[in-house]
């Protein structure tokens, strides 16, 4: 899934809604793991939602640091 909210629509929510409800479907299908790779922007939203650095996890690390949430 690519993740991405054009700039005129950023800091209104959307993003934190649509977290918030992805967050929830996961859980409920049993996922118990979230992983991704964010640009360095958008490191700070991810934190707000609990991910934490995934260290060398990939070729990218610089580029798209990598990012992980335990659900369970």
């Amino acid at each position: 899934i690519d993740f991405y909210l054009p700039e005129k629509r950023r800091r209104q929510g959307f993003g934190t809604r649509l977290m918030t409800d992805l967050l929830q479907l996961w859980t409920r299908a049993g996922a118990v793991e979230v992983r991704l790779s964010s640009t360095a922007e958008a490191v700070p939203a991810y934190e707000s939602w609990g991910f934490v650095a995934d260290p060398g996890r990939g070729e990218l690390d610089d580029v798209l640091p990598p990012m992980r949430l335990r659900l369970r």
